[in-house]
């Protein structure tokens, strides 16, 4: 996909089981939640509002000590 970029992450395979079992359960992609907190995060045009903006920023806010 032109324009994309495709990163690579680091996350423990119970880890992603347990996110694509998230997905599912909401009837998507794991892939596709990560794109949406990214969004969010970035206040992309993509993003899902401004709440989500908001409760991203303070995720964020509430884990920098943790990354």
């Amino acid at each position: 996909e032109q324009g994309m970029k495709h990163i690579k992450l680091n996350v423990s395979e119970q880890d992603w089981e347990n996110l694509k079992q998230i997905a599912q359960d909401h009837e998507t992609k794991a892939n596709r939640i990560l794109e949406k907190i990214i969004f969010d995060l970035t206040c992309s045009i993509e993003s899902g509002g401004s709440d989500e903006r908001d409760f991203a920023a303070l995720w964020l806010s509430r884990s920098r000590y943790n990354l």
